[in-house]
């Protein structure tokens, strides 16, 4: 899939507020979107819920071993990202 955006989105402890942020950025219109979430190693359920947000394509879950900070995290996402522009999304924010 090559997306016109790739919405990256470091998340670290981030189970309840997930949801919300991915959704957000989905909701966009006009406009090809990926969702690339990197779970920065958590402790919570942050990345089974990456994971089940990932049953729609355009989500893509992926989980750092261990805590590096966000922008380790958003770096592991750059290296994925089809998107021709690329925008960060925090995990506790929404679009």
């Amino acid at each position: 899939m090559t997306a016109d955006v790739s919405v990256i989105v470091p998340a670290w402890r981030a189970e309840a507020t997930l949801a919300r942020a991915v959704e957000s950025a989905l909701m966009q219109e006009g406009v090809g979107v990926e969702v690339i979430v990197v779970d920065d190693a958590s402790p919570d359920g942050t990345f089974a819920e990456a994971e089940r947000l990932a049953t729609d394509r355009r989500v893509i879950a992926l989980k750092q071993d261990v805590n590096q900070g966000p922008s380790a995290a958003r770096n592991r996402a750059l290296e994925v990202a089809t998107g021709t522009y690329v925008t960060p999304l925090d995990s506790d924010d929404f679009m």
